[in-house]
C-alpha cells in the first residue's frame, strides 16, 4: 500500500507515463528519486503499482520503455551511468575481512565498476552515509554486529545497501554471507566421522555476535544428532584491540597448567585463532591429530603449508563477489527488485592431516 506522498507521485508518474506515445522512454529510478525527492525503494513501490495498469519493457543497457515499436527517433533514456561501486569498512587490521573485500573489489573491477573505499573506526559508525549520483550500490563490511541506531542510518541511504558477511531477516538491506550453521554442522559430522566422541569449538569473539552463535549452534545441533555429550565451547573473549592467536594462546595454555582439555577434536572459529591454539598445544607436548584433532572455519592457502597442514571449512568466497556485483547491476539497469536480496554461500570441508585420523581418507591440498 502506498503512502500519501508515495501515491501523489504515483498519479504525476501514471499522467506523464500515459501521455508517452509508444516506445518511448520513460524516467529511470534515479531520475525519479532526483526530481521528487524519494528513496529508490519508494520509486520500485510506485513503479510497481504503475506497471498493473500500463504495459512497460525493459531493454537491458538502455532502460524501461512503454510497450509499443521503439524507433531511434523516439528513444531516450538515463544517460547518467551508475559505476561507481562505493565500499565502507571498518579500520580493524583483520586478514580475513581485506581479503574478503578484494575478491569483492576485483569482481567489480571486471564487471567495469570504479571503487571508492572509505574506513570508519571500529565501535564508531557514522551518523550518516553519502552516496553520488554515480553509485550502483553502497557495500558494507562492519566486521561486528551493527546497533538498532547504526542500521537506521543505513535505512536513509537511496543506493543499494549491501551488508557483507551479515545476513539480517526482516530489514530492507541485501545480505551476503556464509551459512555459518552449515558449514559448524559439516565440521562437527567431518570430526565424528573420524571415530571421535567428545567434541568442542574455540572461538574467538564474544559469543553474543549473530555469526558465532549460528556456528555454535550448527556445531552443538550435529553433537547432538550423534548422540554424543554435550560439546565444550571455549570463549577467548576477543575484544576490539585484541588479536584472537594471543587469547586463544592464553586461554589454552591456562587451561592446560590445571590438567587436559577433555576433549578429543576441535572446530577453531578462525584461522587467526588456531595459531595462538596450536603453539599452546606444541608447549604442553599435545600431538594433533594424535591427541587432538583440529579444523578451523575458513580456508586459507597458508593452512597447507603448516605442519601439521590444517583441515578446514572452506567457503566459496568468489560468490560474494558475484552476488554483490548482481545486485548493482540490477540497481545500474533498472531491474532491482524491491524486496531484499538475501545470500549465503554453502561450505564444505577440506580434510588435511590435522584430522585425518581414518588413513583411507586422503588429505586435499
Amino acid at each position: 500500500m502506498l503512502s500519501k506522498r508515495q501515491h501523489d507521485i504515483y498519479r504525476i508518474l501514471k499522467q506523464d507515463i500515459e501521455a508517452l506515445g509508444p516506445g518511448e522512454a520513460i524516467p529511470s529510478v534515479r531520475q525519479i528519486m532526483n526530481e521528487h525527492g524519494v528513496s529508490q525503494s519508494s520509486v520500485t513501490k510506485i513503479m510497481k503499482e504503475i506497471k498493473r495498469e500500463i504495459p512497460l519493457v525493459f531493454r537491458k543497457g538502455e532502460g524501461t520503455f512503454k510497450e509499443g515499436i521503439c524507433t531511434e527517433a523516439t528513444r531516450s533514456f538515463d544517460k547518467d551511468k551508475k559505476d561507481l561501486f562505493q565500499i565502507l569498512i571498518h579500520d580493524f587490521p583483520s586478514s580475513a575481512n581485506k581479503n574478503h573485500m578484494e575478491i569483492v573489489i576485483n569482481h567489480a573491477k571486471a564487471a567495469g565498476y570504479r571503487i571508492d573505499i572509505k574506513y570508519f573506526p571500529w565501535d564508531q559508525f557514522p551518523n550518516q552515509v553519502k552516496t553520488t549520483r554515480d553509485t550502483a550500490c553502497l557495500t558494507i563490511f562492519p566486521g561486528r554486529d551493527l546497533t538498532p541506531r547504526e542500521l537506521a542510518v543505513l535505512e536513509d541511504v537511496d543506493v543499494p545497501v549491501i551488508l557483507m558477511d551479515k545476513v539480517i531477516a526482516g530489514m530492507p538491506f541485501h545480505g551476503i554471507g556464509t551459512d555459518h550453521e552449515y558449514g559448524a554442522a559439516l565440521a562437527a559430522d567431518h570430526l565424528i566421522r573420524q571415530g571421535l566422541k567428545s567434541l568442542g569449538m574455540v572461538v574467538a569473539e564474544p559469543e553474543s555476535g549473530a555469526n558465532i552463535q549460528a556456528r555454535i549452534r550448527g556445531f552443538k545441533h550435529q553433537v547432538r544428532l550423534a548422540g554424543l555429550g554435550e560439546p565444550v565451547i571455549f570463549s577467548c573473549h576477543t575484544e576490539h584491540g585484541m588479536f584472537s592467536c594471543d587469547q586463544a594462546y592464553s586461554l589454552i595454555s591456562g587451561i592446560l597448567q590445571q590438567g587436559r582439555l577433555g576433549v578429543e577434536g576441535l572446530l577453531v572459529d578462525s584461522t587467526s585463532t588456531v595459531l595462538g591454539l596450536m603453539k599452546a598445544l606444541r608447549e604442553y607436548d599435545i600431538h594433533v591429530p594424535q591427541d587432538v584433532a583440529l579444523i578451523v572455519f575458513g580456508d586459507a592457502p597458508e593452512l597447507s603449508y603448516l605442519h601439521p597442514t590444517l583441515s578446514a571449512v572452506e567457503v566459496d568466497l568468489q560468490s560474494w563477489g558475484v552476488e554483490a556485483v548482481k545486485i548493482a547491476n540490477a540497481f545500474r539497469d533498472g531491474v532491482l527488485e524491491d524486496h531484499p536480496h538475501q545470500f549465503r554461500a554453502l561450505a564444505e570441508v577440506y580434510c588435511r592431516e590435522s584430522s585425518n585420523l581414518i588413513k583411507s581418507e586422503q588429505p586435499t591440498s
